[in-house]
């Protein structure tokens, strides 16, 4: 007699993406940093959920509460350490109350093994801050609070997250959760003692954006010994230093054949910004770009467009009912003449008695031509020394800021960060944590693959890891049979760039090993 097939299930990428979270020291390092905690009356580690966890995150993210119907329906549930009628929602919420008091140490560890082990560079550092808002009553929490919404939710309780990531690699390496309310450059100082303590070593160089940058941030730096570069604020030490620059003059820096930059023009100078003169002069990187330029150009004659109809309108309307009176008149133009550079072009004159009021409209195109001369202008602050770092080299590394913002769309689209349906603030943080490692997980997917000339994105290799199915055989002496096919070719590439074996081997070894899952009763929690 001939075996019979009884069963046949598509493990799909799964278990590639958890023998990752081996291979990188993921569940290993979990586990040393808490090795006692294990999940009641089931053989799996605290370091085997958060591998689970990561995983749903990284190809098919769920709330708690479905996570086990993913781990059945995915082919993870033979595979994993336990059943899936384990993992249901209290007691995957009571992983995460045991790891919260743990945050700050694995942090720390699983970012220094991650740079070790991959040859990360972690000297170029860019940060920034999103958002992440939540559903549901949060009044009761300090720190889920109301704020400025990145994700244009101003109706919902937020917390904000900072976020550092490598210049070369985008690869997030430390991060911190801070009070839905909190300002961007109130979280620069402490980050910056966060990244000194993790790499004390490290020449680091912290690049932000504008608001980023003050005096005190520069005297923390000094005292820190951390480079930093960020856009100046427009302030009086920006007009004067733009009003000496004539663009003409400003050396013109081609874009690079390929790249999605358009040519600008840089100069350097030196600025002081402390009023007490007590900090040395800063390098001032001043920038001209031809699109920034343009488009702000177009945006002005808008404007000045704009200012014109309203004004003629206004002049048509004068002496007609409800604009009779001069009060009237001029809040009116108050509302169309606030406060804005363009409005420096018009002159206008309100005369007259009520009932004969006239409005006189006179424009200045010299005050515009004197304020395009520095449209598209903009400075860049910078403690770097010329030695290590050149003009074009400053303004380059601030390009690239486009990195962080990257690792933010991977947080609130593939791994879908947003919204949180979580009460409890430890369960809140652990599974931010759990967020953070599927993002680090993320992105080392796309640095090996593109280290090996590879040029798919982690989204398109999860479409292509899915061949692995699991065939149950029944043989003539009613003994069972467990086979695991091989990658298929197209495989194969992909998963010896990842560093991972391409036999089906370990997969049926490990199968065979917790087969009691596929045939153990429906336990209640």
């Amino acid at each position: 007699m001939l075996p019979q097939i009884t069963m046949t299930k598509f493990l799909g990428n799964a278990p590639y993406l958890y023998k990752l979270c081996h291979e990188c020291g993921l569940i290993s390092t979990i586990d040393r940093v808490i090795p006692s905690i294990r999940l009641p009356e089931a053989p799996a580690s605290l370091g085997e959920l958060v591998a689970l966890l990561v995983v749903n995150r990284l190809t098919c993210p769920r709330p708690l509460y479905q996570v086990a119907a993913w781990a059945r329906t995915s082919g993870f549930d033979p595979y994993f350490a336990c059943s899936a009628d384990y993992l249901h929602e209290d007691r995957l919420g009571r992983t995460l109350d045991a790891m919260e008091p743990y945050l700050s140490e694995l942090q720390e560890a699983l970012g220094l093994q991650f740079v070790t082990k991959y040859g990360i560079d972690p000297a170029f550092i860019h940060y920034d801050l999103t958002s992440v808002y939540f559903e549901g009553d949060h009044t009761g929490d300090d720190w889920i609070t109301l704020g400025y919404s990145r994700d244009h939710r101003p109706d919902h309780a937020q917390v904000n997250l900072g976020l550092n990531v490598t210049d070369k690699e985008s690869f997030p390496v430390l991060w911190q959760v801070h009070p839905g309310n909190t300002a961007d450059i109130k979280t620069v100082i402490a980050n910056m003692e966060a990244l000194k303590h993790r790499f004390p070593k490290a020449s680091l160089l912290h690049i932000g954006d504008k608001a980023m940058f003050s005096i005190e941030i520069y005297r923390k730096a000094l005292t820190f010994e951390i480079d930093l570069i960020a856009p100046l604020k427009d302030c009086n030490a920006t007009k004067e230093l733009l009003a000496g620059i004539s663009v003409p003059e400003l050396v013109l820096e081609k874009a690079k054949k390929g790249s999605k930059r358009v040519d600008s023009r840089l100069g350097e100078a030196t600025v002081d910004l402390d009023p007490q003169h007590q900090l040395p002069p800063l390098r001032a990187i001043v920038v001209w770009s031809r699109a920034q330029a343009q488009r702000l150009t177009r945006h002005r004659d808008r404007k000045i467009m704009s200012r014109r109809e309203a004004l003629a309108q206004l002049q048509l309307k004068l002496n007609q009912p409800y604009y009779r009176t001069k009060p009237r008149v001029e809040k009116m133009l108050a509302r169309i003449m606030k406060t804005d550079p363009v409005n420096e072009g018009f002159q206008v004159e309100l005369a007259g008695t009520e009932g004969q009021l006239t409005l006189q409209v006179t424009e200045d195109p010299t005050v515009w031509a004197a304020q395009a001369r520095t449209l598209g202008c903009y400075v860049l602050v910078t403690t770097v020394s010329p030695e290590r770092l050149g003009t074009l080299a400053v303004f380059e590394a601030y390009k690239r800021h486009w990195r962080v913002e990257s690792s933010f769309r991977t947080l609130k689209h593939p791994l879908k960060v947003r919204p949180l349906f979580l009460q409890r603030p430890e369960r809140i943080r652990s599974l931010l944590f759990i967020l953070m490692v599927a993002l680090m997980l993320y992105t080392l997917l796309g640095l090996l693959l593109h280290r090996q000339g590879y040029q798919i994105t982690p989204d398109r290799l999860f479409q292509v890891l899915l061949g692995l199915i699991l065939v149950q055989l029944v043989l003539p002496d009613q003994s069972i049979l467990l086979q695991v096919g091989p990658p298929s070719e197209i495989e194969v590439p992909y998963l010896q760039a990842l560093q991972l074996d391409t036999t089906p081997e370990w997969i049926q070894t490990r199968i065979q090993q917790h087969y009691r899952n596929l045939i153990r009763p429906v336990i209640p929690p």
